[in-house]
């Protein structure tokens, strides 16, 4: 894989904790295995891997370009521009159906970041477009009404930090913790609000996630603990749930991801790198359970 180590470098990311904690194994295909097989010169079991951590699903790209659109609502309240919700649809909508026709013809031989595959239709099944074209419409309507764009609009400078952009900091000087809260900005209260928009029902872990950001917001010196106002954003629902967090909880976040990535270090080797190859290491989820249905790995797992 040319200049390319041959694993990662120990790192943590919300999607990566949420892996971990429903599937060993699926955590090791999707941080290691998977690991450049982006390149030609990877191992076709590492190419699939890759394809198949890249592909999605109706629902999950539906997600993807709901997120887009508010990315550009965000973008239009900076200039004190109102967003149009009905082309913004139009346009999602487009790319989802597009995204449907090329997955008859995508495959993990010619899948893409920019042409994932569909793992409904890579698994035998469909896409259930009229469930992904409600999301799209009621989260996009909904979401051009949000009072931070309203917030954002009516700001007197910029106070924008952070739209969707992936950024990383360093714990201990060891770890690298990957985030990229959906939306940052400075409120007039003086807060610094740090926005998670959700196409789906709350989930137990959305917590953990906005606090993943509460800590990026700390370590990157954008406000101190007690500055920070975390909202969850439900677009389907229209509901918002906003809370503050507190400088205790910031350390116990961080000192759970060192804890969380010193047991993963323990089962790689201490020179190379290299994860641990056996199944005690990386072990899967009960057979039979809800998860194993709608993971992205199941091919590899013989399941």
């Amino acid at each position: 894989m040319g200049d390319l180590p041959l694993w990662p470098d120990p790192s943590v990311s919300a999607s990566a904790i949420s892996t971990r904690r429903k599937c060993g194994r699926a955590y090791f295909y999707r941080v290691f295995w998977s690991w450049g097989g982006w390149e030609r010169t990877a191992s076709p079991s590492r190419r699939r891997a890759y394809a198949l951590k890249t592909g999605t699903t109706g629902p999950q790209m539906a997600g993807s370009l709901v997120h887009e659109a508010m990315a550009r609502f965000v973008r239009d309240a900076r200039h004190a521009r109102t967003s149009n919700a009905e082309a913004a649809t139009v346009e999602a909508v487009g790319k989802l159906r597009a995204w449907a026709r090329a997955a008859e013809s995508t495959t993990a031989a010619n899948a893409s970041k920019k042409r994932p595959l569909s793992l409904e239709v890579y698994y035998g099944g469909d896409i259930d477009l009229d469930h992904a074209e409600e999301t799209i419409t009621e989260c996009i309507a909904n979401g051009a009404k949000s009072e931070h764009l309203l917030a954002i609009r009516e700001a007197t400078t910029d106070p924008v930090i952070n739209v969707d952009v992936m950024e990383s900091f360093q714990l201990d000087d060891w770890l690298t913790v990957w985030a990229a809260p959906d939306l940052a900005y400075e409120g007039i209260s003086g807060r610094l609000i740090v926005v998670d928009w959700k196409t789906g029902r709350s989930r137990e872990t959305d917590q953990e996630q906005v606090k993943l950001y509460a800590l990026w917001a700390v370590e990157k010196g954008h406000a101190d603990a007690d500055r920070v106002l975390l909202s969850l954003s439900y677009l389907r629902s229209g509901v918002v749930t906003e809370g503050k967090i507190t400088e205790g909880e910031v350390d116990e976040k961080r000192a759970a991801l060192l804890t969380f990535a010193a047991e993963i270090n323990d089962r790689r080797d201490a020179e190379t790198g290299a994860p641990r190859m056996d199944a005690e290491a990386w072990p899967m989820v009960a057979k039979g359970s809800r998860i194993c249905a709608y993971c992205e790995f199941r091919e590899l797992c013989k399941r």
